[in-house]
């Protein structure tokens, strides 16, 4: 076998193995012990939110609490003029659901033994967090969470536009399967983004929108709407404009980020056959200028 056949012979087996193990890692998921299975959210046009977590606790006896938590501020009895804030209205679990608002104070929702679980809770959880405590920690299985609000979020308007940007999530487990209802009974909502690019779906009175948010990675929802009745508003020109150009933005990275990632991904699956494409036209040539000499 000339060196040229044996090199093709390594190209082909180095390709195999980087295919084998592109194949595996895509497989596996690196999750740790909590993931959230499920997330589905529900915005109605008079601002409720309505949040349905479904942990997965994957090793038992290591959490006493599945939570989330914002970086609005978060209320429960609380109503503010003229800054935005989300209010809990209800949690809604299997064990004791509570509330950490944005000065510090816990509100537990069910409990017998109120002093020792608010202590442990004022000490563990973030200021604006909501969730679920478990004493006893939570075993192996699935949990679901479901959490009501009333969301006063900042909002954007013109002469012919309304504009929200909502921040569900950044700092965050992994969302396995992510379905989003925006309600639109009116037909009002002219134009809407999503943050990662998710599946978007119309129907006559809503926005599907369906996808996955991988560990950590911004969830976020924008739109353009004729009317949004709820949150802080404040008046800014060309709304329009300006959404659309961030947003035209934000596609063209993530597109270049694509095209790198696929790039990468070629080069590494025909890194054997590049060897021997450098040895045919390079290798070759010098073998025989050695062989004139």
């Amino acid at each position: 076998m000339d060196d040229l056949a044996k090199l093709g012979v390594l190209a082909l087996i180095v390709t195999l193995i980087a295919v084998g193990c592109y194949f595996i890692y895509s497989q596996v998921t690196f999750e740790g012990n909590l993931v959230i299975d499920s997330y589905k959210a529900k915005l109605t046009t008079d601002g409720t939110l309505v949040e349905t977590f479904q942990y997965n606790v994957k090793a038992g006896h290591q959490y006493h609490m599945l939570y989330r938590y914002w970086d609005s501020t978060v209320t429960y009895d609380t109503s503010f003029s003229n800054i935005p804030y989300i209010r809990v209205i209800d949690v809604s679990c299997s064990f004791v659901p509570y509330i950490k608002d944005y000065k510090g104070t816990v509100t537990l929702f069910k409990t017998d033994n109120v002093d020792n679980q608010k202590n442990y809770i004022e000490y563990k959880a973030y200021n604006n967090e909501v969730g679920c405590y478990n004493p006893n920690y939570f075993e192996k299985g699935i949990y679901s969470i479901q959490i009501t609000y009333n969301i006063v979020p900042p909002v954007e308007y013109d002469n012919e536009w309304y504009h929200l940007n909502l921040k569900l999530a950044d700092d965050h487990n992994t969302y396995k399967k992510v379905e989003i209802e925006i309600e639109d009974t009116e037909g009002n909502i002219g134009e809407i983004f999503t943050h990662p690019s998710m599946d978007v779906t119309k129907t006559e009175a809503a926005y599907l929108i369906r996808g996955t948010s991988p560990n950590d990675v911004l969830l976020e929802i924008e739109y353009l709407s004729k009317n949004i009745s709820f949150g802080i508003q404040s008046y800014q020109p060309n709304i329009y404009e300006k959404t659309i150009s961030s947003n035209s933005r934000y596609r063209s990275t993530e597109s270049t980020i694509s095209m790198i990632n696929s790039s990468l991904l070629i080069i590494c699956f025909g890194f054997g056959f590049i060897l021997c494409g450098l040895y045919f036209f390079f290798g070759r040539e010098k073998n025989s200028l050695s062989l004139n000499t």
